[in-house]
């Protein structure tokens, strides 16, 4: 993935200069349709295949406080404007807005931002691809990613960023598909149950870093209700004065009341636009780079042979399909590798396959290392697994370093997520359910 200064670039300079934008449109008009035609077909003529649909009209809103946000208009009314922004859905009340207006077609700006670009500037033409992708149009992003590559072929952000746009690309086409065709589905393998859009936004506000919120968005109404609801606890304002300023304060700032005051019925009211660190760092250096293509194959645990660790392998760069994993081995539990005869045995029976205290000693990561290497290696590894083979090297390997930096990147003290979640399982007997952590709650 792309560093969050270079993928905000190009929209960071639309914003901040005016002057050199085209002035916004109304409203699109409803684009004119074709007479209908009383002529049937031809038997022999070829099906229309299926088109994306044109992505809505992208739109400014400008808050009372002078921050304005960027987004694909999904719906507005009377009380309030939803927009996509970095594709999660975020409403703004009326009153906290000052204004909207419909920003010129992205093609007219694209067109000025390529011919502003150095046509060796391979860091700045992988911003406009990225660009082109936040807003759906997919084919431009494509073509600019390919400039780039064409310029740079081991570009890593680049060649990151073409598998992003490529997967997005195929669901966009596959979401047209299905609404335009009234043919039964073929049969395919059955759906991995991932994450709703709701389970991923609590994730994202359980996993911020206040002191690097990125953008987040707290409505009038979650402070209303933290006041309704939690104004007697002491970490909420007691004061007019105080209560007053909160309206005004940063959104970090209000969220940190509300973890200190464990409003954790609010929380699904918090809009996060920026993935946090920690689960970018998930997706794009475990589950992208090794998870996937190692573990989640269909020969080990992607499959319906999978045993009771089943993993899902499918558009691995999404967050939807990342952070269902990370849940997954996040809960899952197995049997310590040694356990004394003489053990506590009050001494837990099983063991996380992420260890937060002593992140390289988890599991995860020492079941990937040679038998030679590691403290606890990957049950039948030693006896010739059939199918099993290191994913690192050794404790030096660059992904297993990532991997240890991710865990450790990770909040603490860990929180549980009231997430609601059972990740299906595959054939092998014996099996044995999925347990949540323990682990003391934001």
């Amino acid at each position: 993935m792309l560093p969050p200064g270079l993928f905000i670039l190009i929209a960071t300079s639309i914003a901040a200069q005016p002057a050199s934008t085209p002035s916004p449109t109304s409203d699109s008009a409803n684009p004119a349709q074709s007479p209908p035609s009383n002529t049937a077909p031809a038997p022999s003529a070829p099906a229309t295949p299926p088109t994306t649909p044109p992505p809505p009209p992208e739109i400014r809103v400008t808050l009372k406080t002078g921050v304005s946000w960027d987004g694909l208009l999904i719906r507005k009314d009377d009380r309030v404007i939803t927009l996509l922004v970095s594709g999660i859905e975020t409403s703004f009340d009326r009153e906290e807005v000052k204004e909207t207006k419909v920003l010129p077609a992205v093609e007219d700006r694209y067109r000025e931002l390529r011919a502003a670009i150095d046509e060796h500037d391979t860091d700045r033409i992988v911003n406009l691809a990225d660009w082109l992708r936040i807003r759906q149009r997919y084919a431009l992003a494509l073509e600019e990613v390919s400039r780039a590559l064409t310029l740079d072929a081991e570009h890593a952000a680049a060649k990151r960023l073409k598998v992003i746009i490529l997967a997005q690309q195929d669901l966009a086409s596959k979401a047209a598909a299905t609404t335009s065709s009234s043919a039964a589905p073929a049969t395919k393998r059955a759906a991995f149950p991932l994450l709703s859009d709701r389970d991923i936004g609590l994730l994202k506000v359980y996993e911020i870093d206040l002191t690097n919120p990125g953008r987040l968005i707290v409505p009038r109404d979650a402070i209303d209700a933290l006041f309704d609801k939690y104004g007697s606890n002491p970490a909420v304002p007691q004061t007019r004065e105080g209560r007053d300023a909160l309206y005004k304060a940063e959104p970090a700032a209000i969220l940190d009341i509300m973890f200190r005051a464990q409003a954790r019925d609010l929380y699904p009211m918090i809009k996060v636009a920026d993935l946090p660190q920690s689960l970018k760092r998930f997706r794009d250096d475990v589950n992208r780079t090794w998870l996937v293509n190692s573990c989640a194959t269909t020969a080990c645990h992607g499959g319906e042979e999978a045993g009771r660790l089943r993993l899902t392998d499918e558009r691995p760069s999404t967050d939807q399909a990342a952070l269902t994993n990370l849940v997954i081995l996040d809960r899952f539990r197995i049997k310590p590798a040694f356990r004394s005869a003489k053990a506590d045995p009050a001494a837990p029976t099983t063991v996380p396959l992420i260890d937060y205290s002593k992140p390289a000693e988890s599991p995860l990561l020492t079941f990937g290392l040679p038998p030679s290497d590691s403290s606890n290696p990957h049950p039948g590894a030693g006896a010739g697994l059939k199918g099993w083979k290191p994913i690192f090297l050794n404790r030096e390997d660059p992904k297993f370093i990532a991997a240890v930096k991710w865990i450790e990147s990770m909040v603490q003290p860990r929180p549980t997520y009231p997430i609601t979640y059972t990740p299906p399982e595959g054939k092998r007997p014996g099996a044995q359910p999925v347990t949540g952590t323990s682990s003391p709650q934001r």
